[in-house]
């Protein structure tokens, strides 16, 4: 049985996972609609939805293609509160570095 600290050290990279991912597709697709939609922070999705996603995301799934820019907004707002909850720096040298290389080259940095 993993130690609480290990648990919890887990879903913290987790999070900051998700949250670079996030970032990454909302950046995007603003990019291909030439930052058509505006609004997405100001809009919420379903409650429903999101837990559902937190509690996937704290599993280690991070499948964000199907959900629209208002949700991965919402989604992405929802990552950052629990991060800054967990009193944790929002990403590692290493992950800021993986987000600006995903800027650079797309999605194929993620993999």
């Amino acid at each position: 049985m993993p130690k609480p600290e290990a648990i919890k050290q887990k879903k913290i990279e987790h999070l900051q996972y998700a949250a670079l991912k996030l970032i990454n597709h909302i950046n995007s697709s603003l990019d291909k609609d030439n930052g058509a939609q505006e609004g997405i922070f100001r809009i919420s999705a379903p409650k429903t939805l999101i837990d559902a996603r937190m509690v996937e995301i704290e599993n280690g799934k991070l499948n964000f293609e199907k959900l629209s820019q208002i949700e991965r907004a919402a989604l992405l707002k929802a990552v950052l509160r629990e991060l800054q909850h967990e009193k944790v720096s929002l990403f590692s040298y290493q992950q800021f570095e993986l987000l600006k290389s995903a800027k650079e080259g797309g999605e194929a940095a993620f993999k």
